[in-house]
């Protein structure tokens, strides 16, 4: 409950908000990639509806991986950027060239199959 009103119109508030009934009478909508237990934990058990929950999975995502011809190796490599230091709109478009040429440099070197 707020301490001072801050310029409040009190008329309008409905009352069960100061009844502190408002995360019955709200709409959650959790999105995530995968189900996790802490997902799960959070629809559970801070998720007050009146009116009921509803879980939907989408389970017919097959995926990509069945794409990988066997034998494929993944290499991850690390990108150091000079432009990291400000972050403003200009150092954040330069940063983006910099990856692509740094990755277009590296794929001209990758030996082919």
């Amino acid at each position: 409950m707020p301490k001072s009103p801050h310029g409040c119109d009190f008329s309008r508030v409905k009352n069960w908000y100061l009844d502190e009934q408002a995360r019955y009478l709200r709409q959650t909508i959790l999105l995530s990639r995968f189900d996790t237990p802490e997902t799960r934990s959070l629809f559970h058990k801070h998720c007050f509806n009146l009116e009921g929950k509803i879980r939907l999975e989408k389970n017919d995502y097959q995926g990509v991986l069945g794409y990988i011809k066997p034998g494929v190796k993944q290499v991850f490599e690390r990108f150091d950027g000079d432009s990291r230091k400000g972050m403003g709109g200009d150092a954040a478009i330069e940063e983006v060239d910099q990856r692509l040429e740094w990755f277009v440099k590296k794929v001209r070197y990758l030996p082919s199959l």
